[in-house]
Order: structure tokens, then C-alpha cells, then sequence
């Protein structure tokens, strides 16, 4: 029965998460992130980035990190991890998309980390941290990359229009 309140929680809070990043629309529940070649992420020049191609991966990532925790029988553990998988699962959209300012995105992840230290606090006497940990780890690259681009202003150029010449032969 603690499989299916798992399985459950974790979609719940998928959905509610992109609810709140998209909007009550059919296009965020399949919404996938895509970093083409002329996103803000692969045009600025930052160091320790990962892969771009990692970042469909993350919100997976992130789910399967909060099923050891979500099988700790503690209600108060629950309630804290359903609505920190919530605000997870809606700052990864947020982060790519940049839906808000830099401000309200680098608050956001400063927010995750410190929910994630408050559920490692929680959790701390189960064999299950290290699961919290790796999410902090995530969590804390977001919150550097989110300081990075706020002190470092990005430097995306685009390239200047040329007219078509017809080719003399």
C-alpha cells in the first residue's frame, strides 16, 4: 500500500508543479525541456556547466531521489517532502523557460536548498540522506548558476542581419 501513496505523491506533485509553471494547459504536462543552440544556457559562457543535454534527465532525477523519503513513516517527513518535490518540479521549468526575473529564479533556488537542509534536519537519523544530499548538490549548482548570471550580467550576442546578394556567375 506505501508503494501506491509513493507513486501517487510523486505524480501529484509532477502535476501541480507544472500547473504552476505553465498554467492549467495540456502543453505543460508534456513540456520537455529543449536547449537549442540559441538558449540564453548554451550561448553564455559559465563555468562547471553541465551538459544541456542532462536537463530532461533532472526532474526524473528528482522524483526517484524523494522515493526513499516518501517511504519514511512520519507524516510531518510527507507533508514537508510532497511540497518540497512541488517546488522542485516547478523551478526546473522556470529555470530553463526563464519564465521570471533572475531575482525571483535565484530566490526560488536558495529556497530549494534551504528546504532541502530542512528535510535533510528531518531525515537525518535514516539511512535515506544520502538521497537529500544529492538533491542538495543539484540544488546548490542551480543556486550557483542563478548567482552567476545575476553577478555576471550574460553575454549573449546575436549575430548582426545580412542581406541575400545574388551570386554573380
Amino acid at each position: 500500500m506505501r508503494i501506491l501513496f509513493v507513486l501517487s505523491a510523486s505524480i501529484w506533485a509532477w502535476l501541480v508543479a507544472r500547473c504552476i509553471a505553465f498554467g492549467p494547459k495540456s502543453q505543460a504536462i508534456c513540456w520537455s525541456p529543449n536547449m537549442h543552440a540559441d538558449t540564453w544556457y548554451r550561448l553564455t559562457h559559465i563555468p562547471y556547466k553541465i551538459p544541456h543535454t542532462l536537463f530532461k534527465y533532472i526532474p526524473i532525477f528528482i522524483a526517484f531521489t524523494s522515493i526513499p523519503i516518501l517511504y519514511i513513516d512520519n507524516d510531518i517527513i510527507h507533508v514537508a517532502c510532497v511540497l518540497i518535490l512541488v517546488a522542485e518540479h516547478a523551478f526546473i521549468p522556470i529555470f530553463v523557460a526563464h519564465l521570471h526575473s533572475e531575482t525571483i529564479i535565484t530566490i526560488w533556488a536558495f529556497v530549494n536548498v534551504s528546504l532541502c537542509a530542512l528535510l535533510f534536519y528531518l531525515t537525518m537519523y535514516y539511512a535515506w540522506v544520502v538521497c537529500i544530499v544529492l538533491k542538495m548538490i543539484l540544488h546548490a549548482w542551480l543556486c550557483y548558476m542563478q548567482f552567476f548570471i545575476i553577478t555576471k550580467s550574460p553575454i549573449v550576442t546575436e549575430i548582426e542581419y545580412q542581406e541575400r546578394v545574388p551570386r554573380i556567375v
